[in-house]
């Protein structure tokens, strides 16, 4: 699901970006978006593959890249329930009116000299659904490679679960470019860096919370000097007039004081800006409010959301609220493969037959077998350095003689020498 807008807003969060190799070192464990994940790689290519017996073959690349980036035992890919949501019925439908207006257009291009063949191509997937057999071909691909993959419940996003992954401890990201992972209540989500392959912005709802309240804070002290700039001359003329009303007004905008967001909490604060832009429960959104102005005017967003004016809108949000069963325990798929301990398949024959099968060259099809081979027979674990010889403490020699005994630190300490009275001997 795709909340209009929300990905300009998190474009502005400070965020760190991470690796698969900076990922792997920490051992993080991704959830991964499958229809989101699936849908990028369709769209990412200029027409359709195809096998021979008719299968789409667009995918597979992507998806064994990831299983061999990210590695086996650390991720989960989560799929939407193949029921689909009652709730989403409306949006649903304009989607596939949008597709349908789609085609008509693709159909006049294709004899229109004058335009590009990118152009072309990228009508070509805009009229396109995700072809049907690619979630059960991906499902045959984790099995094969022994990745775990779990459908939603009914009536649960799949992003809703993925968030919920993270939560109960499953895992610790959640890979999509789908911001609404958020207000799902995902700890932290992995987008994809554009035109940086194999770098990931890694944003948290801490991120996110503490961006927006540093612009409502921002916002608000610009608006206030600019206020009693302006307000000053329209106070003094309204005191003139005795227009009381009008003073109420400019005196209560002038004390307006922007929300206290400190011990908000950030996925509660995310659902609301994510209604106000629009969702699939509510495409519409909220009228006058989009990217620009909810962040920095939040408190106004946030009256309005409390109005009764509103209060379909509040109703509408029960979608993020989706809460899955107290006893709930996931239960994932995974094939039955013989695996290194990182995961790695030990036995490369049912993958090149499938491969074969699919009407992959055989360059390729070795291609593949070679870089899982040498990501299987790579040393997971960093060398350990050999143990470093300790220097023998150098200790000056005793004189029984002398008044004083001198203690001098080992030499691999740094600090001056310690200097110590000795005991006076007994008689």
């Amino acid at each position: 699901m795709t909340v209009k807008g929300l990905k300009k807003i998190l474009e502005g969060v400070e965020a760190n970006n991470v690796t698969y190799a900076g990922l792997r070192k920490k051992n993080v464990v991704v959830a991964i978006d499958a229809l989101w994940f699936l849908w990028r790689s369709f769209k990412g290519i200029k027409a359709n593959l195809t096998a021979s017996d008719g299968r789409s073959t667009s995918a597979y690349i992507p998806i064994m890249a990831a299983i061999r980036e990210f590695g086996p035992n650390n991720q989960i890919w989560v799929f939407d329930n193949e029921t689909s949501n009652p709730e989403k019925k409306e949006e649903i439908e304009r989607r596939k009116e949008a597709r349908e207006s789609a085609q008509i257009s693709l159909f006049s291009m294709l004899n229109d000299d004058t335009i590009t063949i990118a152009e072309k191509s990228k009508a070509t997937v805009n009229a396109s659904a995700l072809p049907r057999d690619v979630v059960p071909e991906c499902k045959k691909i984790l099995d094969m490679f022994g990745v775990r993959w779990i459908d939603a419940p009914v009536g649960v996003e799949g992003e809703c679960l993925a968030a919920w992954l993270t939560q109960n401890g499953y895992a610790d990201a959640v890979y999509s470019a789908d911001g609404d992972c958020l207000p799902f209540g995902a700890k932290q989500i992995l987008t994809p860096v554009p035109k940086k392959s194999g770098s990931f912005r890694i944003v948290s709802l801490l991120d996110v919370h503490r961006f927006i309240t540093s612009k409502i804070l921002v916002n608000y002290h610009a608006r206030v000097k600019k206020m009693r700039e302006n307000y000053t001359m329209k106070i003094d003329k309204a005191k003139l007039d005795g227009d009381m009303d009008a003073i109420a007004q400019f005196t209560t905008d002038l004390n307006d004081v922007p929300p206290d967001l400190d011990d908000a909490d950030p996925q509660e604060i995310l659902k609301i800006i994510c209604m106000c832009l629009g969702t699939d429960w509510n495409p519409a959104g909220a009228k006058g409010i989009g990217p620009s102005t909810i962040v920095s005017q939040f408190n106004k967003a946030y009256a309005l959301w409390l109005s009764d004016a509103y209060s379909e809108l509040r109703e509408a949000s029960s979608g993020y609220s989706v809460k899955l069963p107290q006893d709930y325990t996931p239960v994932f798929n995974r094939g039955d493969v013989s695996v290194n301990a990182a995961g790695y398949l030990m036995n490369f024959d049912k993958l090149i037959v499938y491969l074969t099968g699919a009407d992959f060259k055989q360059n390729t099809v070795d291609g593949i077998v070679k870089k899982f081979s040498e990501a299987r027979d790579k040393k997971t674990t960093a060398k350990k350095k050999p143990p470093t010889k300790k220097k023998p403490a150098v200790v000056a020699p005793v004189d029984d003689s002398a008044e004083m005994k001198i203690i001098v630190t080992p030499v691999e300490k740094i600090g001056n020498p310690v200097v110590k009275k000795p005991r006076a001997r007994r008689r």
